[in-house]
């Protein structure tokens, strides 16, 4: 599953294994946190920027995809063509 952070956290216990939907998620977890505690301790004029770091993290996500598929589209594209040729 694309979005599938809960088998990380019961399945993995080495932190090099887990996937980047947990570190998605550790981010947001920590980011949340930050402001909370800007919150509490009355210091809110600065707060710490939320949607261009969500919009950050998933550019750097989605980046080595856009990259590679160029590069490997001949191969998918043939491996379709084989395998829907029958008889």
């Amino acid at each position: 599953y694309w979005n599938d952070w809960w088998n990380a956290i019961m399945l993995v216990d080495n932190k090099n294994l887990y996937p980047v939907q947990y570190l998605l998620l550790q981010l947001k977890s920590q980011i949340s946190m930050l402001r909370d505690l800007q919150f509490l301790s009355g210091t809110g004029s600065v707060t710490p920027p939320s949607e261009s770091l969500k919009m950050a993290t998933a550019i750097v996500t989605i980046g080595p995809i856009v990259l590679l598929y160029p590069f490997l589209q001949r191969y998918y594209v043939k491996g379709l063509i084989i395998g829907s040729v029958k008889g």
